[in-house]
């Protein structure tokens, strides 16, 4: 299956990274939506310097900068937005976050 043009390179971003946290956590829990809270945790886990708070990255996620991340991969069609932040991944996302 190819990845369309605009998805080229996902694995190097920031948007990788929060996928890749909604799509661990659903592999968890596949029949529960995914709190943008749990989604900005995970996704500071994963990389602090880029999702945490100028400063004091190391003790402070910054969920504004993870939910940019989330409004682009609902436009992308790679996550659903099923209610105020919950959250499903598409089976498109699930794709991608398994190759990444």
């Amino acid at each position: 299956h190819r990845v369309p043009g605009r998805l080229a390179g996902l694995s190097r971003t920031a948007r990788a990274v929060v996928l890749s946290a909604a799509a661990e956590r659903q592999k968890r829990f596949p029949d529960e939506t995914v709190h943008r809270t749990t989604i900005v945790l995970l996704a500071w886990r994963a990389d602090m310097k880029r999702f945490g708070l100028p400063e004091v990255w190391e003790s402070h996620p910054d969920a504004n900068r993870v939910t940019v991340e989330l409004v682009r991969l609902v436009g992308e069609g790679l996550l659903e937005r099923v209610k105020p932040n919950h959250y499903k991944v598409t089976a498109l996302g699930m794709r991608l976050a398994k190759a990444g």
